[in-house]
This record gives C-alpha cells, structure tokens and sequence, in this order.
C-alpha cells in the first residue's frame, strides 16, 4: 500500500497498486481459506503436456496434502503417476499412507491400483511417503478427461476415516 499525500487539501489518500504478484497472492490466499474452512476438495487440474507438473490438493477431512504428478511417458510405455503425501501445513513427507488410486473416465471407474496387486480392494501403502503408480491395464492415450481419486485408509500405521481427494487429467 502507498500513502501519498494530496497537496490540494492535505490529506492522506490511500493508493492500491495491484500488479500480477500481488493478485497471485491474493487469489492464493482466497484458495487456501476455502480449503482450510471447506470439508469440499478443491480438484487439481493438468494437462498431459504439462509433464512435471505437481497438482496439490487436501484431502477433505485435511488430515494431508495429496501430491499427484503425471511421469513422462512413451507410446509404448505405460502411463505413471507419482503420488505423495506431505503433512499438513508442512514441506515433510508423510510416511505410512494407507491409500488407493482410482481414475474415472465420464464417471465410470476404469483403473483402481489395489486391484492390480493380486489382493483386490486392499490399500496400497506407501512406506515414504511417496510412490508411483504404473497403469498397464489401461490406455490413458484415448483423449479425453479423467478424474483421479486418491482415497486415504489409514496414516502412521493408524485407520482414519476414509478422506479422499481428486484430480482432474486432459489427454
């Protein structure tokens, strides 16, 4: 904020000089009040040219931030996604994450992660806090939207009640 003073009738006028910056903070700091005061989960989106992109996102009971970042791929490789999960309001890994990965395209569940582990509907469980996930049983070059969900089962070796949160993917 800059306080000029105005010559013609002394007083003090205040002056707002909004620059990109200052809206990114602002805009920024309206998102983490929604989220903090909203049990709703704010989804995260990405393109798939946006290789190395990190999406964030809480889960909506806030118990951790959920990472999700699409891995660069090849035509004749398998899509991957590394998920993590960081401690809320800090930059430390979560470590013992009880979760699944689950994407949806139009709605319909096409690819859940535990059921590729030879234990159906068992949590995955991510010892440091990170782990990727490899999609072999489908092809996430067909164009489209998807929506990832990541649903978390327990943390520290502890069940919590289920929280989840989800990510929006364009191909």
């Amino acid at each position: 904020m800059i306080l000029s003073r105005n010559n013609n009738n002394n007083c003090l006028q205040d002056h707002v000089k909004i620059t990109p910056t200052t809206a990114m903070l602002v805009l920024t700091i309206v998102l983490i009040a929604i989220i903090l005061y909203s049990n709703t989960p704010i989804p995260a989106f990405a393109n798939n040219n946006n290789n190395g992109t990190v999406l964030r996102s809480l889960t909506n009971g806030s118990s951790l931030e959920v990472l999700l970042a699409p891995l660069p791929s090849t035509a004749d490789e398998e899509t991957q996604f590394r998920v993590g999960f960081l401690q809320p309001n800090k930059t430390e890994l979560q470590e013992h994450v009880d979760f699944d990965f689950i994407a949806l395209k139009n709605g319909k569940e096409v690819f859940r992660a535990s059921n590729q582990t030879g234990q159906p509907n068992i949590p995955l469980h991510s010892i440091l806090g990170t782990m990727d996930i490899p999609i072999f049983t489908y092809d996430f070059q067909k164009t489209g939207e998807y929506t990832i969900k990541i649903p978390v089962f327990g943390i520290l070796f502890n069940p919590i009640q289920p929280e989840e949160t989800e990510f929006r993917i364009r191909y």
